[in-house]
């Protein structure tokens, strides 16, 4: 957390904001809302973070039109979500999910010239839902490594084919 830097998120659970607000102590702005009519006037964001948001969602014309229009000219979006890999999504939670070309033009289609990546090969995840592995240090962890830009599965020289997680990162090119 820097001084001057004004960080905001939003849900539309109150519950979910009230735990957010209790977890950061007040040092950001939380508010209750939807992805489909942000609470934010235009042009109010030099970076717009949307974590695997994007698959729970009805309309996602609608969401990705909002972070543009709140994102500032040349403003960046980072937009992450699970890469489909069945016919149905495995997460019943899921309304949809993209394959990786699926995805690709979805975003470039409202932020051309996108820039894509892949991480969290697919064993890893199906081995941190094995019972050996279910311990929430061990997410925790990686999640914590993470938020310093740290992407441990980028180091491995063996060059997985199967990805579980995949990335956006956009300009917002005005």
């Amino acid at each position: 957390y820097e001084k001057g830097l004004k960080v905001s998120g939003i849900d539309l659970s109150e519950e979910a904001i009230e735990f957010a607000k209790n977890k950061t102590n007040n040092r950001i702005e939380f508010k209750v809302g939807s992805v489909y009519h942000l609470p934010w006037e235009d042009n109010s964001f030099d970076i717009v973070l949307s974590s695997d948001v994007i698959e729970h969602l009805e309309d996602v014309s609608q969401y990705l039109k909002e972070i543009k229009r709140v994102l500032k000219p040349n403003g960046k979006c980072v937009i992450s979500t699970p890469i489909r890999i069945t016919e149905i999504p495995l997460d019943t939670e899921h309304v949809v999910e993209w394959f990786e070309n699926e995805y690709r033009d979805l975003i470039n289609n409202k932020f051309p010239g996108s820039s894509f990546y892949k991480s969290h090969p697919i064993i890893f995840m199906e081995m941190m839902n094995s019972v050996y592995f279910k311990k929430q240090w061990v997410r925790f962890f990686i999640n914590l490594l993470s938020i310093f830009g740290i992407n441990i599965f980028q180091t491995f020289k063996s060059k997985f084919r199967y990805f579980a997680l995949q990335y956006s990162v956009s300009i917002n090119k005005v």
